[in-house]
């Protein structure tokens, strides 16, 4: 492991060191003496007496690496050269102890073990649902707060304080970066870092300040611990712990079984509930344009804050709570995305089981066949759901079940050159009145009269019949 001069600065704190370090990189490796024969390199930190470089400083030694430097109020080199060797002996120990868990396959929990020595304040790991995955074990219930103890007892936060949290969870999903934190009514700020398996958000690593704000040589240390946690999370035999966010509603639209009460945990992360109005859009993404599937999630997540962006790669899936966000305000921020991508959407019905999630891709996926896919459009499932039924029933429903009718009527209209089978089909359309089929046919209300007769006397049908006249017109769409 490498470390800097930040750490080493938190590590000298009984000498009284006094920092003047403009970069603070983890580069070092080891420590040296300098002499005028060593050749400087940058992995190296290097000591010497200050009375040597700064006047006015006797009794002192000097760490530098570049440009960085601390002055250290000792005049025994050697013991502070032995001082940063025990540092790295137990910074190394640690890191190398991690990454022989981790390849012999260690959980969570064992990485949070072996890390308190190192941090001794209290470390999480939470997985993309908000529940614990690791937690520090020296810290039973009743020595901090109510909310740890929830913690314990629970493996999840309390839901008022995960209300409190509800804005700063969703921005965790694009954070790379190390942020500290205070949620109102706690006793203790937080410092967190989101955890990535490769692109996907799958969780946090946080620690509580207990005892201290962490400084800048913990916060690099912070900062690697998240970095093995990444390291643990690429192997896929753990993926079941430390799940991507949306894991869960992919599995849902994929007929995967999964259990009500993690899907129930979610909804209730986002302050959804079960009488809630929810849709399901789904986006297809050409083979061709494929690289912009990431880019546009990205959007989606920004544009839809309290909404889960599913991608599923070929396909991009928008799970919206229409009870918080207004329909109006769903449509233009979509269409707008959609426009700029240059792709179009499919919105299924409305529905408020979301352990249903298959069900409404499928139907987005029949309604899919059937639009006419312009750029920029927001299509819906109701709009088109008779035009899938008619393609069904006409693809599926052997032709051997038609009325016979229709095929009289077809050959009256060859050898006569009349349209007796078109006028039925209004006729039926029109659900059987008069002024309307006559408006559609442009024709006199005396001349349709005359042949709907017609088709009565050469089919013996009676057009009265609710059932023939439901079984005619299924047999139009076979």
């Amino acid at each position: 492991m490498r470390l800097s001069m930040w750490i080493l600065y938190d590590w000298l704190k009984k000498y009284r060191p006094e920092p003047r370090i403009l970069q603070g990189e983890q580069v070092l490796r080891s420590a040296r003496i300098l002499s005028n024969e060593a050749d400087i390199e940058r992995q190296n930190v290097y000591l010497a007496r200050a009375s040597e470089f700064i006047s006015g400083e006797e009794d002192k030694v000097i760490c530098v690496q570049g440009k960085d430097m601390i002055l250290l109020n000792t005049k025994d080199m050697d013991e502070v050269l032995n001082a940063i060797f025990d540092a790295f002996d137990f910074y190394n120990s640690w890191a190398d102890g991690l990454a022989e868990e981790i390849a012999a396959g260690c959980s969570v929990q064992d990485i949070v073990d072996c890390s308190d020595p190192v941090f001794r304040q209290p470390l999480l790991v939470y997985n993309s649902g908000n529940e614990v995955v690791g937690i520090s074990s020296g810290y039973p219930k009743g020595s901090l707060d109510e909310e740890w103890d929830v913690l314990l007892q629970t493996r999840t936060n309390s839901m008022d304080f995960l209300m409190k949290l509800r804005k700063e969870l969703k921005l965790q999903r694009n954070r790379r970066d190390t942020m500290r934190y205070f949620v109102e009514g706690s006793r203790y700020s937080s410092v967190y870092k989101s955890i990535f398996s490769g692109r996907v958000w799958v969780g946090r690593l946080l620690l509580l300040e207990t005892d201290h704000e962490l400084s800048r040589g913990e916060m690099q240390l912070f900062d690697t611990l998240a970095s093995m946690v990444e390291h643990w999370t690429l192997d896929s035999s753990r993926a079941s712990q430390m799940k991507e966010e949306t894991a869960v509603f992919r599995e849902l639209i994929g007929g995967q079984p999964v259990s009500r009460e993690e899907v129930d945990h979610k909804l209730q992360m986002a302050g959804w509930q079960k009488e809630h109005k929810k849709q399901l859009i789904r986006i297809e993404i050409p083979q061709n344009r494929m690289e912009i599937s990431r880019a546009l999630a990205q959007r989606l997540e920004h544009a839809f804050a309290d909404g889960y962006v599913i991608d599923a790669s070929e396909v991009l899936y928008l799970l919206v709570n229409k009870d918080l966000l207004p329909e109006r305000d769903l449509e233009d921020a979509l269409k707008e995305l959609l426009s700029k991508s240059r792709l179009c959407a499919v919105a299924s019905y409305d529905f408020t089981d979301v352990y249903k999630l298959s069900d409404y891709n499928e139907q987005c996926m029949l309604t899919y066949k059937y639009i006419p896919r312009r750029e920029g459009v927001l299509y819906h499932c109701p709009d088109y759901a008779l035009e899938c039924i008619h393609s069904f029933v006409a693809t599926s429903v052997p032709g051997v079940l038609r009325h016979p009718a229709l095929e009289l009527l077809k050959n009256c209209d060859r050898e006569n050159g009349s349209d007796l089978y078109g006028t039925l089909y209004a006729y039926l359309r029109s659900s059987c009145n008069m002024a309307e089929t006559a408006r559609r046919l442009h024709l006199h209300r005396n001349s349709l009269l005359y042949r709907l007769n017609q088709i009565r006397e050469l089919t013996g049908i009676s057009l009265d019949d609710a059932d023939a006249r439901e079984y005619l017109l299924f047999s139009y769409y076979i």
